[in-house]
């Protein structure tokens, strides 16, 4: 296992750089993710592991302000 590429999905072998890029290519949703990459559709246990991803990785709606 690689630490800057590790494995996310072991049902599957889906590695963090895999979801990445799928986020990147427009992934809005876990299951925008299983589709592009096959992630989270064995046990699920990486669920949690594909939010963070998506919280970390997606893209900024930029114009949004709280005050």
């Amino acid at each position: 296992m690689s630490a800057d590429n590790p494995t996310i999905c072991f049902c599957l072998n889906v590695k963090k750089n895999t979801i990445v890029e799928a986020i990147e290519n427009g992934a809005e949703t876990v299951n925008d993710i299983r589709q592009a990459t096959r992630a989270c559709c064995g046990c699920q246990s990486c669920y949690a592991d594909l939010e963070i991803l998506l919280d970390k990785h997606a893209p900024k709606q930029d114009g949004s302000s709280d005050d």
